[in-house]
Parts: structure tokens; sequence; C-alpha cells
């Protein structure tokens, strides 16, 4: 079968994809076939969602059609004519001169009920008897509210501090009736008074009528002795509940500081002792406590074997916190910043760092803290410490760094460690990250104390000075070079040993912040001194 360029009409050979007089492709007939049979069912379709749109419209339409002849159909009209017609029989009814009388009527029996409440009438000596009771019952009802009222207002709110038991609720079921007692005795004694007045009339009336009978008694004298009485129970019982209410605060205080004072800040774990906050939950506190936004996504995260640690660039320091990866409960934390950036007198440094650490121990010694903080400014090299409740509180200046901290640690702990890092290794690397030294086995019989020193090796991350008298440290995390380090902790031990005597001493090295190229990463190191 011949088939001919679609475009310009040339018959074509079979098999060429592409018109040879204007080079339109040729399409088989089965990509044409596809092709029609797809916009057939484009157009299908276009036809259905177009029918489906008619539809829904039209059924709209017929929705709101049907409404409008709904509102405007006789049924609706006779509601609403119904409607109109009720409210106009209602005006009518209340201007009419029988819901006047009805009115009238309720008026006149609600008066005539006051009235007869009150009213006191007497016509005989029967009468005369009740009347005296009854105006006798008006005073007590008077005197029995008042008097009740002084003496519940002491038991007013008083159950607050109480555990649950009898006595909490006897104490709530007084303060309850004092509180109605207050609400109901004035309208009742004015109630009660202008009935007793009302009868007291009356009395006085037949009785002029009549003076052979007994004249009434006012019983003033029994209205003050009890009314007197009330009065004193009131000023007695007062300030003995206002004590009661006292002494159930304090209790319940001492309960909840004793409970308190009793819990430890730390707790003991697999690695030692371990303080009793996640890293989260102690963020959220100190964010409260310090008025700080930082998160946990926000710090610097190391994983260690044993720790985790997580540090902080704050506005002039840094924080650091070290967890035990199996528990993730804190071990230590600590504030580190460089003297340049704490300022002349670190107060803003040292009270961020004393609010955080009082989040974990309200007991913290802040004056301790604070003379070892200033001793640490005015000198070099220096550091100290103190242990309580399990924590041992350490300010430490290494050159122009220094650092607050505090450590799940007790003394005997400490010891331990000391103990620990005294045990040196064959190849003579100390194991403790703390700074503490050990001897080697390495000495001279020379009974000559030793005058000077050189430094003749390290650790891998030692960088020993041509002159032997200082040394750097490159950080193993990040590759950064510390500057010269202080050998002030050699020449302290300068007198303690013989010439020839060799020693490694161990320490920890931080590594500088970010900004200044570092990675602030913590690793552990040992210099090799040999003395002369």
């Amino acid at each position: 079968m011949s088939k001919f360029c679609i475009k310009c009409g040339k018959e074509l050979s079979d098999g060429i994809k592409f018109c040879t007089n204007c080079g339109t492709k040729i399409e088989t007939q089965d990509s044409i076939i596809q092709k029609t049979q797809n916009q057939q069912q484009s157009n299908l379709l276009n036809e259905q969602t177009q029918n489906l749109k008619d539809e829904t419209i039209k059924a709209a339409k017929n929705v709101v059609n049907k409404s409008q002849e709904f509102l405007q159909s006789e049924q609706m009209q006779n509601v609403k004519n119904s409607v109109v017609e009720k409210a106009k029989q209602t005006q009518e009814y209340l201007k009419s001169d029988e819901f006047k009388a009805v009115k009238n009527e309720t008026v006149n029996k609600t008066q005539n009920a006051v009235k007869r409440f009150f009213e006191c009438n007497i016509n005989n000596n029967d009468d005369y008897v009740k009347a005296e009771k009854k105006r006798k019952s008006c005073i007590y009802t008077i005197i029995t509210f008042i008097a009740t009222t002084l003496i519940l207002i002491p038991f007013y709110d008083k159950a607050f501090w109480f555990d649950d038991g009898v006595l909490k609720l006897i104490l709530n079921i007084l303060s309850v009736l004092s509180v109605i007692t207050k609400v109901l005795v004035l309208p009742v004694c004015i109630i009660a008074f202008i009935k007793y007045n009302s009868i007291n009339k009356e009395l006085i009336r037949y009785n002029t009528i009549n003076p052979n009978l007994p004249k009434p008694k006012n019983n003033i004298k029994t209205a003050v002795i009890v009314l007197v009485l009330s009065i004193v129970a009131c000023l007695i019982l007062n300030p003995i509940m206002e004590d009661v209410d006292t002494s159930a605060y304090l209790a319940q205080k001492d309960s909840t500081s004793d409970s308190t004072q009793s819990s430890s800040p730390v707790e003991k774990c697999g690695t030692g002792l371990q303080f009793k906050y996640t890293v989260k939950e102690y963020i959220e506190k100190y964010n409260k406590k310090t008025n700080s936004k930082i998160s946990v996504n926000d710090a610097d995260i190391s994983e260690l074997s044993l720790t985790n640690s997580y540090t902080w660039e704050l506005k002039n320091n840094n924080l650091y916190i070290s967890e035990d990866s199996e528990t993730n409960k804190i071990k230590e934390i600590r504030f580190f910043a460089a003297t340049k950036d704490i300022g002349n007198d670190g107060r803003g440094f040292l009270d961020n760092a004393i609010n955080a650490f009082s989040i974990i121990d309200n007991g913290i010694d802040k004056d301790k803290i604070k003379d070892m903080f200033d001793e640490a400014l005015s000198e070099d090299n220096y550091k100290n410490n103190y242990y309580k409740n399990g924590i041992n509180y350490v300010v430490d200046k290494i050159g122009m760094s220094i650092d607050i901290s505090m450590l799940a640690e007790t003394e005997d702990m400490a010891i331990d460690d000391m103990a620990i890092d005294d045990t040196i290794s064959e190849s003579g690397i100390n194991q403790s990250s703390k700074s503490k030294s050990s001897n080697t086995s390495k000495s001279t019989s020379s009974s000559n104390v030793a005058t000077d020193f050189e430094i003749i090796g390290g650790s891998s991350s030692v960088d020993v000075s041509s002159s032997g008298k200082s040394y750097s440290i490159t950080c193993p995390y990040c590759g950064y070079s510390s500057n010269s380090l202080s050998t002030q902790d050699i020449q302290s031990e300068i007198s303690k040993h013989k010439p020839g005597d060799e020693k490694n001493i161990g320490g920890s090295f931080m590594c500088a912040s970010q900004f200044q190229g570092g990675c602030r990463e913590v690793s552990d190191y040992y210099v090799t001194v040999k003395f002369k």
C-alpha cells in the first residue's frame, strides 16, 4: 500500500522515517491509529466531565429553585401568617383587661402573703400568748444567726494544708457553713427584726387595753450575754485556727523540704555516679532558669565509647555537658571561656555557671566557688575543687582559658582515680583524662636534687619545641595545633626529683573553638620529661 506525506503529499517508499521532499517525520499506521484512539479517549473523557459538570450545575439549580418555591409556597405563607398572628394575640393579651386582672390578682396574693407573714392581730388572751412566743422566736433567730456566724468565721478556709481525712472533712464543712451564714445573716436578721417589730407593737397595743395581763419581756439580758459569748468565742478561736493553719502549712512545707533534701542529686550507674537528669530534661530547666533558648539539636555532639558530649557556643563562653552513653544521664557540666571574653571580674560568666549548677544542687556553696574563681583570675595555671553531696566542683585555669565544672564524683572516687592514674602502662602512657602524673621506674642513683628539665617526647599528639622547654598539642580530631603550653606543672616538680629521673605527665587538651579553627573536642595526652 502506497504511503503519502501528510504535509506535502509526496508518495513515499516503504521503510523510510522522514519525507524526502519536506523532511517531515513519517508516522507508522499503528502510531497514527494509537494517536487517533488516544484523541478519541480524550474527547470522550472531556465529554463525560462536561456532562457531569452540567448535571451538577443542574442539580444545584434545582435545589435553589425548590427552596425558592417552598419559601413562596402557600404552606410557608401559612406558617408565616400563623407566627405573626400568635405574636399579635400575645401582644393583645398583655394589653387586655384579663391579663391586668391576673397580674393584679398575683400581686395582691403576694402582698397579702407578705402582709400575713409580718402582720400580727391579737383578739384575745390566747392570741396574746401565741404572739409573745413568736416575738421571742424572732429574737432567738437573730441571736442564733449572729452568734453562729461569729463562731464559724475563724474556720473559713483552714483545711487547705491538711492531708485528706476526717479532720480535713470537718474543717471543709465548717468553712462552707461559715460562708452560708455570712450570706444569710443579714437578710434573715432584717426579716426577723421586721416581724419582731410588728408583733411587739401589737403586744403593746393589746396590753394597754388589758393592763392586768403580764407585760412582754424583751430578754435583752439573754441576747447581750449570748452575743458577748459569741464575740469572745470568735476572738479566742480566730488566733487558734490561724495557728492551726500555720502549723499545717509548716508541716506540709517541712515534709516537702525533707523529701527534697533526702533525695540526692546523684545516683549510681555502671561507670560510677551520674546526675538524675537527661541532657534534654536539664536543658529545658536551664532555659527557664537563665532565659536561654538553646536545644539539644543546636549542640555539637561527640559520641564516645562510654560517654557522649554536647557543646554549645553561648554569648561569651561555652557550655559542655557529658552523659553516660548507656543511661543517657548527665555526668559532667562545664562552662569554659577565654579570660579575655569574660571581662575583668567575670561576674556574668560566674553567675550563669552557678545558676546552671543550682538546677541540680540548690544547696551549692556559691561563696566557695566565687572564692576559687577570684583566685583563678589572679593566678596562672590554677586548679582547685571541693566536694559536696556527691558532686565535685572544680575551677580550673590553663593558660588564657578558664572553666568551672561540676562532676558526679565523690572524694572517695577521686582518690580511686588517683590510684588508677598512678598505674602506668609499659609504654608509659597515662590512662587518665585528668591532670595527674606518675613516675616511671627509670631513675638514677644520684643523690643530688634536680634543678632543670627537658621534654624528651610524649604521645603522638605532642609536638616538642627545639629548646625542649615547651610543647604544643595537635588535636587528633581536626588537626588544629595549639600554641606553646605552659610548663608550670613541670617546674613545680623539679625539686621532687633527682637528675636523670624521667616522668610521664598526662593531661587533657580541649581544642580551640570553631572561631579559632578548632573543633572543641577533648583528647588525652602525655609528655615525657627528663630532669637534670
